[in-house]
């Protein structure tokens, strides 16, 4: 099972990115769309929601989140494609150890 620390690494990167892009947009109103990989309901996607998602709905900022869906809307296969056409701009998937399969990641054999 992935730690909590892992999670928050993924969630405060995603916020860097937000951030980072955003003082560029921030003079109109800026809506961006969010999709996860994850259904709506998962441990991960409400730990975003309660952390990121509403708290910066509900600052009195110019940024906006929109949520799309997640793996209902839109298959995790094809949301990498729908970011690169711009249909959704912020994709939010925790990584995961056990995803990875032994042979992509190089490993040093042990003595």
């Amino acid at each position: 099972m992935i730690q909590l620390s892992y999670l928050k690494t993924a969630l405060a990167a995603a916020a860097v990115a937000v951030v980072a892009w955003a003082p560029g947009q921030a003079q109109a109103a800026t809506t961006l769309k969010v999709s996860t990989c994850l259904a709506r309901n998962h441990d991960y996607i409400q730990a975003y929601f309660q952390t990121f998602f509403e708290p910066l709905n509900a600052a009195k900022t110019d940024l906006k989140l929109r949520y799309l869906g997640g793996p209902e809307v839109t298959p995790r296969q094809k949301q990498a494609p729908a970011m690169k056409r711009g249909l959704i701009d912020i994709i939010v998937c925790p990584a995961c150890k056990t995803s990875l399969s032994r042979k992509s990641v190089p490993t040093a054999p042990m003595r």
